[in-house]
């Protein structure tokens, strides 16, 4: 009878490890995918073209929707924290500029009036953006539980995310970007 039981323990404890090894690979052929799939310079654009001229409306978009991909595989779990990392300075800056929070604004208002969806537009970069910059003030405290605490609060607000049952607080969140002044960091 015990050695059933014990048997059954392995058993179900390698059937979550396989489960859990299958999820992580599938999503990083996710990723390795969607980064083919989009243009591998929106990114170096961005970064050149917001500091020597204005960015166009087309680079935005693109900018936009493969920043949303990215972020929604990472509240899906699918890459790490440390693969989001890379993407964090882009992400911040991105919603920093004026251009950038006037076309979301349209964007915004066009999805909330005359499509009247549930969700905002790239509510997964804003979400997980504003994170980061929760994230980064708890670490940037240097406290000695800070780090600690940061990590725990990174788990609770993806988990919160993930399972949130209405959208009223995602679309205020979203209403944030244009509306603050220029600064993420109230978000």
């Amino acid at each position: 009878m015990v050695i059933d039981i014990i048997q059954l323990a392995i058993t179900v404890i390698s059937i979550m490890l396989f489960l859990r090894v299958y999820w992580i690979q599938a999503g990083s052929n996710s990723l390795i995918s969607m980064m083919n799939m989009q243009k591998k310079e929106v990114l170096n654009e961005i970064e050149i073209d917001s500091t020597h001229k204005e960015l166009d409306h087309e680079t935005i978009i693109k900018a936009l929707s493969y920043l949303n991909l990215v972020s929604k595989l990472y509240l899906s779990h699918c890459i790490n924290i440390s693969m989001l990392r890379t993407f964090e300075g882009v992400m911040i800056k991105l919603l920093n500029n004026k251009k950038v929070q006037n076309i979301y604004k349209e964007i915004f208002y066009e999805f909330r009036d005359i499509m009247k969806t549930a969700e905002p537009p790239y509510i997964n970069y804003i979400y997980t953006t504003n994170l980061l910059v929760s994230v980064n003030k708890r670490l940037n405290k240097r406290s000695f539980y800070s780090p600690m605490f940061s990590w725990f609060y990174l788990i609770y607000k993806k988990l919160f995310f993930n399972f949130r049952s209405t959208s009223n607080r995602n679309w205020k969140l979203a209403l944030e970007v244009f509306e603050s002044n220029n600064d993420v960091n109230t978000l």
